[in-house]
């Protein structure tokens, strides 16, 4: 079916089968990169679903002289290439190569406003920079991040995502502070508990108002199975981290959340072997994951190897020298060589 621009009038082919008969859907304009509304006719039956492909803007449609042209059956994809304009000057390689990128990126702008329906621009703005802050990882960035998290859930009310989004946030200061509150002095240690504490509170508060919204959101299960690992009950996160990993296979953060509820408990050996495999997958998902690292290093320093975890969390406050857990840890290991 043919899609065009509400503003620049720009025509665009869009795969049959690619959304529901009556269905409407957000299109933004590869020329004029306005956005306008799109809908599928309700006679048009959908005969699978795949990622739409869109092309180039197009041209009118030429009308041949000889009318035997205009009975010839011509392929959608066959049709789209030969109305898709070319410049005189340009060679048709490179018209090619410049039609595939614009495909590529249209088609990924199309499946982000489908993923984020309903959530407005600017909690996507917050929910994206949030992200970034957790992957530092360091508590400054974390309540930067949690904060982020609020300003989006308040921005899409009734939306879950934003909210489990933030409790899991929420729990990730608290895995850290309940960490360190078993490794510092005395004095110390209470005050970190407190924190861990509280933070699992709002945390799982936040997380089971994200789940009356949406009892399949990836967040909120994510934020229940790591607030199950940080309350000592790994049995009841894995149900929760199951359906998360059904719906976002590939998110690194499910992977640490493994590792996290491999180590809830008493300690293990065989428990840190599976925690070390899990953060393995986490960080090669997302080298730019400092919490996988710095739990590695926790891990050997439970082991009693003193210089494997001088080595990695030397490497994470090179990347981010405000890591406070990792200054702590490093300040616990022994004189190096």
């Amino acid at each position: 079916m043919l899609i065009r621009c509400q503003g620049c009038q720009a025509l665009f082919s869009l795969q049959d089968g690619v959304a529901a008969a009556g269905a409407a859907f957000k299109v933004e304009c590869g020329r004029c990169l306005s956005i306008f509304e799109a809908a599928v006719p309700a006679k048009v039956a959908p005969s699978r679903l795949d990622t739409p492909t869109v092309q180039r803007p197009l041209l009118p449609v030429y009308t041949p002289t000889d009318p035997g042209v205009t009975e010839r059956k011509v392929s959608p994809e066959a049709l789209a290439h030969a109305l898709a304009p070319r410049r005189p000057d340009q060679p048709r390689r490179k018209g090619m190569w410049v039609a595939i990128a614009a495909v590529v990126a249209l088609g990924v702008a199309l499946l982000v406003e489908m993923r984020f329906a309903g959530l407005p621009r600017r909690a996507q703005e917050r929910l994206e920079k949030a992200r970034q802050l957790l992957l530092r990882d360091d508590r400054g960035s974390l309540e930067q991040a949690t904060a982020l998290f609020t300003e989006a859930a308040r921005l899409a009310p009734g939306e879950a995502g934003p909210e489990g989004e933030r409790a899991f946030a929420l729990l990730l200061q608290a895995a850290a502070q309940k960490d360190l509150s078993a490794r510092v002095p005395k004095q110390e240690a209470e005050e970190y508990a407190r924190k861990a504490t509280r933070s699992m509170q709002e945390g799982l508060a936040a997380a089971k108002a994200a789940i009356e919204d949406d009892r399949e959101d990836t967040y909120a299960l994510r934020a229940m199975a790591l607030h199950a690992a940080l309350a000592g009950a790994p049995e009841l996160g894995v149900v929760s981290l199951h359906r998360a990993e059904l719906v976002a296979p590939q998110d690194p953060w499910i992977a640490w959340t493994r590792a996290t509820l491999a180590l809830s408990g008493p300690a293990g050996r065989d428990k840190q072997d599976r925690a070390l495999a899990a953060l393995a997958v986490a960080r090669q998902a997302d080298p730019q994951l400092l919490r996988a690292q710095v739990d590695v290093a926790a891990i050997s320093l439970d082991r009693q190897e003193p210089g494997a975890a001088r080595d990695v969390l030397t490497r994470v406050l090179k990347e981010n020298p405000q890591h406070e857990r990792a200054k702590r840890l490093l300040a616990l290991l022994p004189p190096g060589p």
